[in-house]
């Protein structure tokens, strides 16, 4: 059996996948610079940030109050994502809005539950 030969692509093609169909295959896209992609993100740095500052706060000994502020942000991704236009909420969406408005709040509701279930 012969190995199969790799597929040459010109640069600046992004490889997806073998055997998809046509619109999955090689896509060209314009070159993206890496403050694009920090302004693509949108409005998921304000959830990622109150995530982050939670953690920190459960790291500090004080979980419940960490617990809360982890929470908050997860429940402000939710409110963003369905506020906000795809343009703007930028990392907040993953799928369609239903799926994602879903998916956060079910994530705020998990670390709130895990919050007030656990005894400290």
């Amino acid at each position: 059996m012969t190995d199969p030969q790799p597929l040459e692509h010109p640069p600046g093609v992004r490889r997806t996948g073998r055997g998809l169909p046509g619109a999955l295959r090689d896509q060209q896209g314009p070159p993206v610079r890496p403050d694009e992609r920090a302004r693509d993100l949108g409005a998921w740095w304000a959830t990622a940030a109150l995530v982050l500052v939670g953690l920190g706060i459960v790291l500090a000994g004080h979980l419940r109050a960490g617990g809360m502020v982890v929470t908050a942000g997860l429940g402000l991704g939710a409110v963003l994502r369905a506020l906000l236009p795809p343009e703007l909420a930028g990392g907040l969406v993953v799928r369609s809005l239903p799926f994602d408005l879903v998916a956060w709040t079910l994530a705020a509701a998990g670390v709130l539950a895990g919050v007030l279930l656990v005894r400290v």
